[in-house]
Formats: C-alpha cells, structure tokens, sequence
C-alpha cells in the first residue's frame, strides 16, 4: 500500500528480474517520470499521520477478530 506503481514508484513481481531492469530502465530514460514519481510519493508523505494509520491498523486487526 505504501507504492503505487507508477505514481509513487515502481513495482515488478517477486524473483522477475527482466521486469524490474525493464522498470529500471524506464527510470533511467525518463527524467519527468523519475520527477512525478517523487514528487507525488513526496507529497504523500507530507498527509501521513501515523495516528489515522495506527487506528486503520487497529481496526483491522479488530476486524479479524481475537487470535486461535
């Protein structure tokens, strides 16, 4: 939840290592993409609030329900 792929960074499945060098070197080609990705991933930073974080994590675990 912490990257979106192609908006906050980039992602490529576990163990593909074609797919990440080809990732990768989208990076390398394109500096806007380089820039947006950070600007946005750095703009959400900026919103994070660890307190709205923790309780959605509490929550969840609620959720769930009590353990076995």
């Amino acid at each position: 939840d912490s990257v979106e792929d192609g908006v906050t960074g980039i992602l490529a499945r576990p163990g593909d290592t074609g797919a990440f060098a080809a990732r990768l070197a989208e990076l390398a080609r394109d500096p806007g993409f380089r820039r947006r990705l950070g600007d946005e991933a750095e703009s959400r930073v900026d919103r994070w609030d660890w307190q709205k974080s923790l309780l959605q994590y509490r929550n969840l675990l609620d959720a769930l329900g009590p353990g076995p």
